[in-house]
């Protein structure tokens, strides 16, 4: 058995040691993305998080974890609880009691960078959220636009 820290594994970012440049690293989906990161903000995840995409690393956030990386997750009917994103998008998401679920297929756009290979990559899953994640207006009105990647 390795007993080294592996790479993979959250406890690894608080004790420490650092994504490497070339390292992803990827928030995946939640049940209940405020309690998810509130959790990552005691463990001080946020913090690497943060210092990874400000060194130029590539984060990629699933569903909940899209939204973590947001400004804010507003509640107006206490779903989720209200929090502080990451602040790393200019997102902003508002849960709503109609609870979406269904299959569903998309495409990614043209992307650059690390996402290129992605590019054209169709993909189908299920679609489960309560609530829409959109760009935040003010920081779109000052430049800082969001860029949709998946188009629809």
């Amino acid at each position: 058995m390795n007993t080294s820290r592996s790479r993979t594994c959250p406890a690894c970012a608080c004790n420490g040691c650092a994504a490497r440049p070339n390292d992803w690293i990827v928030l995946p989906g939640s049940k209940a993305t405020a309690a998810d990161l509130a959790w990552l903000r005691t463990q001080g995840l946020d913090q690497s998080i943060a210092a990874h995409a400000g060194r130029g690393g590539t984060v990629l956030g699933v569903c909940g974890g899209l939204q973590m990386l947001g400004e804010a997750l507003i509640d107006p009917e206490g779903i989720d609880g209200n929090a502080p994103g990451l602040g790393l998008l200019p997102l902003v998401t508002v849960f709503e009691p109609a609870k979406t679920v269904q299959r569903t297929s998309a495409a990614f756009g043209q992307l650059t960078g690390a996402w290129a290979p992605l590019s054209g990559v169709a993909a189908c899953g299920y679609e489960i959220h309560h609530g829409q994640t959109a760009q935040h207006p003010a920081m779109a009105a000052k430049g800082d636009v969001a860029r949709e990647v998946v188009p629809g």
